[in-house]
């Protein structure tokens, strides 16, 4: 719950360090997908605080984490939302990986889902 929480935070434009708490409380948690989560919602934030670099560097060990853990649906996500910040023949490249493992996976609308996992922070 605390990746949700930090999420629909960041969504709704509530301060970051209540994602940033959020953050800290999932990377305590033994799960191996808490790590790579925490990186997303820190990647998230760093977004929203204009740190750009920092931030496409965290969705990249999220994205890494995550395939590692078999969360093939979030780590295509990331990657999509990679992309999309990355942008350039790069980024479209990322999110056209993302897009045709979402569609081989069954993923009627790809950008949605992506939005919808991986949210644009207010």
């Amino acid at each position: 719950w605390h990746c949700m929480s930090a999420m629909v935070a960041l969504a709704a434009g509530q301060p970051v360090q209540l994602a940033e708490a959020e953050a800290q409380r999932l990377m305590r948690r033994r799960c191996a997908s808490a790590r790579p989560m925490s990186r997303l919602i820190l990647a998230l934030v760093r977004r929203r605080q204009g740190r750009h670099a920092e931030s496409l560097a965290l969705l990249q060990q999220a994205e890494a984490g995550l395939d590692a853990c078999d969360m093939g649906l979030h780590a295509a996500c990331v990657r999509f939302r990679r992309g999309r910040w990355l942008g350039g023949a790069e980024g479209e490249a990322l999110s056209r990986a993302a897009r045709e493992w979402m569609d081989a996976h069954g993923v009627r609308d790809p950008q949605r889902m992506a939005a919808a996992m991986v949210p644009e922070p207010c």
